[in-house]
């Protein structure tokens, strides 16, 4: 939660996560799924 708050408020820090980090898409605190063959997956998004 603490790094959750941190990037929240501080910009420098958000940039750095957002270069080098991995991200879940969520919506209305659901993770968005994609359908493949039988199950549902969560998409990874990577910056680059």
């Amino acid at each position: 939660m603490r790094h959750l708050l941190e990037l929240k408020e501080d910009d420098e820090a958000c940039r750095k996560a957002l270069s080098s980090g991995a991200f879940l898409l969520f919506h209305s605190l659901s993770p968005l799924l994609q359908r493949s063959e039988n199950k549902y997956t969560a998409p990874f998004v990577t910056a680059s």
